[in-house]
């Protein structure tokens, strides 16, 4: 038997959700000019939302219960917000959307998405914890990345679309490329 604890209708499609050390929810999608950022606790009590004015589709949260919601461009890519809802600080994707988001134990932020524009923006990054931009690399000029993750070593692993016949990457800990993979 599956007991139903409790539901929220945001009226609004979510796309991603975390939860953190006390178990809070943390729910990010698609933006209707509402609140299609939110937070509720164990109980579903709904304890902050916020509009983030474009769609998100990755929300990752430290273990410091920090929260980091990223997306479609709109003036920043990722934002980091506390648990009592203060902006930590937001960087710039260049312009390109994020589908695929990841916090190690030393808040490190690992992020993939699209490239959309020139070559010189990459499809993975990886971020300090004060946000400075660590490395990039790139999945081609035609990828798109919608899975990010790391293994204890702190190599990267990534999935998405087809590049050259290459689906999956893996990436050492500076950001060089250690295999592919279909």
């Amino acid at each position: 038997d599956v007991n139903f604890w409790w539901g929220v209708n945001t009226g609004e499609r979510i796309y991603c959700l975390g939860i953190d050390s006390q178990d809070n929810v943390y729910t990010g999608g698609l933006n209707i000019a509402g609140h299609n950022c939110c937070k509720y606790n164990s109980g579903g009590t709904k304890q902050w939302g916020f509009d983030e004015g474009r769609n998100i589709w990755a929300i990752a949260i430290d273990n410091s219960d920090d929260i980091y919601f990223a997306g479609e461009y709109s003036g920043y890519d990722i934002k980091k917000v506390s648990a009592s809802n203060s902006t930590l600080w937001t960087r710039t994707y260049h312009q390109n959307t994020i589908y695929a988001l990841a916090v190690d134990a030393d808040k490190n932020i690992y992020l993939a998405g699209s490239r959309q524009f020139s070559t010189i923006y990459k499809t993975i990054r990886k971020y300090n914890s004060s946000g400075t931009e660590q490395w990039s690399a790139d999945h081609g000029s035609a990828g798109v990345v919608y899975g990010i993750d790391f293994d204890s070593d702190g190599n990267v692993y990534i999935g998405g679309n087809a590049v050259s016949s290459v689906t999956t990457r893996k990436y050492d800990n500076s950001g060089t490329e250690i295999t592919t993979g279909c």
